[in-house]
This record gives C-alpha cells, structure tokens and sequence, in this order.
C-alpha cells in the first residue's frame, strides 16, 4: 500500500470500507455463515449491519449513531 493509499479513521466512509472490503465479499461471508435477514420489517440488510460492525471495530469510544453518521457521511 502506498502512503498516498493510507486512510486515516477520520477520512473513513461506507465509501472506503466498500472500497476495502467489497459488497461482493461481505455478502459472500454472509451466506457462509447463513445470517442473511430473514424479514422485511425495517430491519438493517446483512451487509449493512456488516459495514456498521466494521465502523464500531475502527471507532470504539464513539456511540452506535455517531458510527453510524461516520459509515453513512
């Protein structure tokens, strides 16, 4: 990885998580581990909550809705 590639955790957006890890591997990591959402009553997507997860590992001391405005921009 080059410097110029290098993303600081404040610089990060559902945009560079998509760009790190891609809607095609997250949704393929939920099919193995068989926890694809199951109804459709509002409910986040599978590979949303995944990016959301991925947010909370990169900001621990933030809250749930300050992660989520981070991944969302």
């Amino acid at each position: 990885m080059s410097v110029d590639a290098v993303v600081r955790p404040d610089q990060v957006t559902l945009g560079v998580l998509i760009s790190r890890v891609s809607r095609e591997e997250v949704d393929a990591a939920v099919e193995v581990c068989g926890v694809r959402e199951r109804r459709s009553d509002g409910k986040l997507p599978a590979h949303v909550a995944v990016y959301l997860t991925l947010g909370l590992a990169l900001f621990p001391d933030d809250d749930y809705t300050e992660v989520a405005a981070r991944v969302t921009g």
